[in-house]
């Protein structure tokens, strides 16, 4: 089936309620991995394309400022509450977006770091995704994708 928007938004509404006891717990090996390799540091831009519903969010270290992006208003309600949590534990900040990846939803050159985690292989046009990830990015900017 060839993804579009109109489908991702119907199969990640019926995800959502699931997805972190089913699908999130095969692949967290690899989002600890896609974390420890891109080394945040304290103070640091971060974008998470995909953010779904946060299950990257209690990887990621205090002191950073985070802008997640989701198609999927009901995966975002799930990453609003982790959002909450993290934010009473130390992140800096954590802005999250309804919205299309797929074009830049953010100022160019902004941020320190990327996390395309589980995105590119199911957003309708991955290499525009790409694109916009790499607008977003600071000159010397770090991206990680998984």
């Amino acid at each position: 089936m060839k993804m579009t928007n109109r489908w991702n938004s119907f199969i990640y509404r019926l995800w959502a309620p699931i997805y972190d006891s089913t699908v999130n717990r095969i692949f967290m090996p690899g989002r600890k991995r896609a974390m420890d390799l891109l080394n945040l540091q304290r103070g640091e831009k971060v974008l998470l394309l995909g953010v779904g519903t946060g299950a990257d969010l209690p990887l990621l270290p205090d002191g950073v400022d985070v802008t997640g992006i989701d198609l999927s208003p009901e995966m975002l309600a799930k990453a609003r509450r982790k959002a909450t949590l993290r934010l009473r534990s130390g992140l800096l900040a954590i802005k999250l977006i309804q919205g299309d990846a797929q074009t830049l939803l953010v100022d160019e050159a902004s941020f320190d770091a990327v996390i395309l985690n589980l995105i590119l292989s199911v957003i309708p046009d991955g290499h525009a995704c790409l694109k916009s990830a790499m607008r977003a990015l600071k000159p010397g900017g770090r991206a990680v994708i998984f």
